[in-house]
């Protein structure tokens, strides 16, 4: 082996000669061997520490996986915010109106088939064309309330839609970065595509099947009503 001494000296000889007469050179293996046990010991404070972390992790992303499979009813508070955020630049006024549009429409589409009956026994001292012109009256009433009460629903839904879009992308950008490490990339993604499909699409869809569909429900039975008294008799009460 041979080795350099600091002040440019060579010496030459075995590990063990060399180990022996040269103080340089046990010096250096000295340093060797505190520098490979310094590392050792960086290595293991890493290892738990990288474990540490890990099994945090899990903690936090089983805490995780219990809050998303938690069932149950939907709080009156989660309608309640839903709904403010649906108003809009009509604010609350917007709901009152949602009502009246419906409740033209269905009244037009229960009454039009009435106004058909006093047209056939000629109940009311009215020329034909004037059967035919409050008809057509209805028809375009009963078309025109429709429609504009969809396209509020529509607005309505619109507006909670992007509004709840706006806040969660906000909360997550604003997101620790844990967050972030203990969710999969496809669980997030999915609030910004299947759960804001369902808030643009089916959402609205159902909203419409219910109110309408409750709408028409709701008007037959006062038609029966009206007509025929007894029939309110049928009709579920509290006191039932």
């Amino acid at each position: 082996m041979i080795f350099m001494n600091g002040d440019g000296t060579v010496d030459t000889g075995k590990f063990g000669e060399l180990n022996q007469h040269n103080e340089g050179f046990r010096s250096l293996l000295e340093f060797a061997g505190d520098q490979s046990k310094e590392n050792k010991l960086v290595k293991v404070e890493t290892t738990r520490k990288v474990e540490t972390f890990n099994d945090n992790a899990n903690e936090e992303f089983s805490s995780d996986q219990h809050e998303i499979t938690t069932n149950g009813t939907i709080a009156a508070s989660t309608y309640s915010r839903y709904l403010k955020l649906s108003t809009g630049v009509f604010g609350f006024t917007v709901f009152p109106l949602v009502i009246f549009l419906l409740f033209v429409c269905t009244f037009g589409y229960v009454f039009l088939n009435v106004w058909l009956s006093y047209w056939a026994k000629q109940s009311f001292p009215l020329t034909g064309p004037q059967y035919q012109g409050i008809y057509i009256s209805i028809i375009f009433g009963t078309i025109t309330s429709l429609y504009l009460c969809m396209c509020l629903e529509s607005y309505m839904v619109t507006n909670s839609s992007k509004f709840l879009h706006l806040m969660s992308l906000d909360k997550v950008f604003n997101a620790p970065m844990s967050f972030i490490d203990t969710n999969p990339i496809g669980r997030i993604l999915n609030r910004f595509t299947t759960d804001t499909d369902v808030l643009d699409n089916e959402i609205i869809d159902q909203l419409k099947l219910f109110i309408h569909s409750g709408g028409q429900i709701v008007g037959v039975l006062i038609l029966c009503i009206c007509y025929l008294p007894w029939f309110a008799i049928a009709v579920p009460n509290e006191s039932d």
